[in-house]
């Protein structure tokens, strides 16, 4: 057992101004699924700069914003789900004591891209150029034109 995380909490024990500071502030923020393969968490820590650490298998399948612009390994740290389920506390320590200063700033580099590609209302926002490309990119070729086609 590790006694490092005493500024860990699942937000129950504080109010919601400090669990916001605290959250905005953070270097690394979990990110768990819930019912479904997909969770909130993932873009509020995007939104707010939070390295999120993935605690699910399926969000590379089913999760990432623009999957032909972004590479999700570059601004997210995966940890294997049933692994995380069994020992969280050792999952959770081995990341943060293998996550090397270089790593860390790389990831939240990649990561502040990120935010600008995935919001329409980041100052620097790439949302439309982006979304744009993504959309582009999903028309097969031969189906690519110029304008509209028409229907008839």
């Amino acid at each position: 057992e590790y006694n490092t995380y005493d500024q860990s909490s699942v937000g129950y024990d504080i109010n919601k101004t400090e669990w916001a500071y605290n959250y905005q502030h953070s270097k690394l923020c979990l990110v768990v699924r819930g019912d479904d393969p997909l969770s909130s968490a993932l873009l509020r820590s995007i939104r707010v700069g939070c390295l999120p650490v993935v605690a699910s298998n399926l969000y590379p399948l089913y999760g990432p914003a623009f999957k032909s612009l972004l590479n999700m390994s570059d601004y997210v740290i995966m940890i294997d789900e049933q692994e995380f389920v069994n020992n969280p506390w050792n999952v959770l320590h081995r990341v943060y004591t293998e996550l090397t200063e270089m790593e860390l700033r790389q990831k939240l580099q990649a990561l502040e891209f990120a935010q600008s590609v995935v919001f329409p209302d980041h100052p620097e926002s790439l949302f439309v150029p982006a979304y744009l490309k993504a959309a582009w990119e999903s028309i097969p070729e031969s189906q690519r034109g110029v304008g509209f086609k028409s229907i008839s």
